[in-house]
């Protein structure tokens, strides 16, 4: 859960780096984009998405 506050939290300093990379790829790849921060949020909260199992 530490390491998932930390992605999520606009203070920390990982955010910053993993945010420019997914605005730069959300220019690229829309949906994928979508998908990964699904993905990551899923995993997050400890729940796969039904399409990763």
């Amino acid at each position: 859960g530490t390491l998932c506050m930390q992605f999520w939290d606009k203070d920390s300093f990982v955010d910053g780096p993993i945010r420019c990379l997914l605005l730069s790829l959300q220019e690229e790849f829309p949906q994928s984009t979508i998908k990964l921060v699904r993905l990551l949020s899923a995993l997050c909260e400890g729940e796969w998405p039904a399409e990763c199992v």
